[in-house]
């Protein structure tokens, strides 16, 4: 099997949203899937600069996505260090599902790390799918996409990156936010600061009654979610250029 970064990502109340949704919601939660099978969609999922692209085999099935890089393939683009340009196509990703993602009013948690995979014609085995499976629903926890040591050991917590985050508890995870803030606006297009200011707007509405619903309901696990990603959004967004959200062009 060869080297493969692999990313798994999960869809948090997902079976809830198929059992009670209706037909309209869920018919944009299955095109969102569709389009993410292809890699393509209108939220722009392939947004990297042609030289730092890097071919993704992807898999879905139910709310489980797998994306992974082939090692050797990300040494050809010439990086000093391959897994750091395939670590910004894992956050270009995730970045953009997620903000898809949470548009609906759900919320991911994933997995990355590195390793043998078989990843071809929609089948997927090996180690690193063990390994990014249990990031996922063993460590991540919130809507988090924890990241293995044998990533960030190789790569190094590099400041212009902002690759990662290490939590309180010690989880070292990918940092999507503000990639997800900045990829809201379209910013090929003009009028990117008013998309993404209104997007911003209309997230952070959505955390507060999300959670507010979960306290009342006593869902205690939604409920810390919710809080978890409004936290980071807010962190995000207070380490952004306030030009590019607060003042939108006229």
């Amino acid at each position: 099997m060869d080297q493969q970064l692999v990313v798994f990502v999960d869809i948090l109340g997902f079976r809830e949203a198929v059992e009670s949704w209706n037909e309209g919601e869920m018919t944009k939660l299955i095109d969102l899937l569709r389009n993410v099978a292809g890699l393509q969609s209108n939220a722009a999922f392939d947004q990297s600069p042609e030289e730092t692209k890097a071919t993704a085999a992807v898999t879905t099935f139910s709310d489980h996505i797998v994306v992974s890089y082939p090692v050797a393939n990300l040494s050809r683009l010439g990086e000093t260090i391959p897994l750091q340009i395939g670590m910004h196509n894992v956050k270009r990703f995730v970045a953009t599902f997620a903000r898809e993602v949470v548009n609906l009013g759900l919320l991911i948690r994933g997995g990355v790390t590195v390793g043998p995979l078989h990843h071809a014609d929609k089948v997927v085995v090996g180690a690193a799918m063990n390994e990014a499976y249990k990031l996922e629903s063993q460590v991540a926890i919130y809507p988090r996409v924890a990241v293995s040591r044998k990533v960030y050991g190789r790569i190094g917590q590099l400041p212009s990156a902002k690759l990662f985050r290490t939590d309180h508890d010690g989880v070292t995870h990918l940092n999507y936010f503000e990639y997800m803030i900045e990829s809201a606006g379209n910013p090929a297009k003009h009028g990117a600061n008013l998309r993404r200011k209104a997007w911003l707007d209309s997230i952070e509405r959505k955390v507060a009654e999300n959670i507010a619903r979960f306290e009342e309901e006593e869902d205690w696990k939604k409920l810390a979610n919710w809080a978890w990603f409004k936290k980071q959004i807010e962190r995000a967004r207070a380490g952004l250029s306030k030009e590019m959200y607060r003042d939108p062009e006229i």
